[in-house]
């Protein structure tokens, strides 16, 4: 029985995310509560009371596997949203989308995608073990999602918004798939031994030792088991710090740019009322 004092938004998301856990676990595909999950399982025995996501790691290598068995075996209420799957969705990390829900980020109001409640799925990839060789990752990693993105969030700056749109603008589609390809090459193809790292954020030295997530361990979610990696307390202290210390009441709020939330009707339903209300299709 769901405790009731999750919302339900938090409902829908633990929803999804044993589903998807179960079917990685029947298949020996490693996967762990990340970021403010594992903070969640640790200090709260599941959602952090004001959190509004749910996220998990897989490592890249087991990508591919997880997108095959997501096609062939999630329920129909569920979507597996890559930019292959989803053909105008353009973010780097993967995410599994309830379809009889929506969930509208203020950023992604203008794209004709999948816009169900989801969780999302961060591919760990290995290091080069060089610095320069690792930095070159990074920033190619940079550069691969600012053209899959295809121009800047509404929350950057108007310079870094007028330059990403220029450029997405003037270059040929043909050279963007070809940068995009041989630029996920380089990040995916390393063959390091010492560090793993998503790629995804800002933080050039965000990287995880390899160890650390060389076994995993069952913690408490809710009503339901879920893994962490097994130094997952170094994770977390490496990320944030004292993160089993609340933070003070100001910052006790969500943190995403949702701007509609429906859990019980399709996203499909909004289209041309909380989405896509522009002309322009992006």
């Amino acid at each position: 029985m769901i405790n009731r004092s999750m919302n339900n938004l938090q409902e829908k998301q633990l929803h999804i995310f044993q589903i998807f856990y179960e079917l990685c676990n029947e298949n020996d595909i490693p996967i762990f509560l990340a970021f403010g999950s594992a903070i969640g399982a640790l200090r709260h025995q599941g959602f952090i009371p004001w959190d509004d996501d749910l996220d998990v790691f897989i490592f890249a290598n087991d990508r591919q596997k997880v997108i095959d068995l997501c096609l062939k075996h999630l329920p129909q209420t569920l979507f597996y949203q890559t930019p292959s799957s989803d053909c105008k969705y353009r973010l780097a990390i993967d995410r599994v989308r309830l379809n009889t829900s929506t969930l509208i980020e203020e950023t992604e109001q203008d794209r004709d995608i999948n816009h169900g409640i989801f969780i999302d799925i961060y591919p760990l990839y290995r290091c080069s073990d060089s610095r320069f060789g690792y930095v070159a990752q990074y920033l190619t990693a940079y550069i691969y999602r600012s053209i899959l993105y295809g121009r800047a969030s509404r929350k950057s700056s108007i310079s870094k918004r007028f330059i990403q749109s220029f450029v997405d603008t003037v270059t040929p589609r043909f050279v963007k798939r070809l940068v995009l390809e041989k630029s996920f090459n380089f990040i995916s193809n390393m063959d390091g031994t010492r560090y793993l790292s998503t790629f995804y954020g800002d933080e050039v030295n965000l990287r995880y030792p390899i160890e650390w997530f060389q076994e995993n361990r069952e913690v408490k979610f809710e009503n339901i088991q879920a893994s962490v990696a097994k130094n997952v307390e170094a994770c977390l202290t490496m990320e944030y710090g004292n993160y089993m210390n609340l933070p003070p009441l100001h910052k006790q709020i969500p943190h995403h740019d949702y701007v509609f939330l429906d859990c019980f009707t399709s996203y499909s339903e909004y289209r041309g009322v909380q989405y896509m209300t522009e002309k322009k299709i992006v």
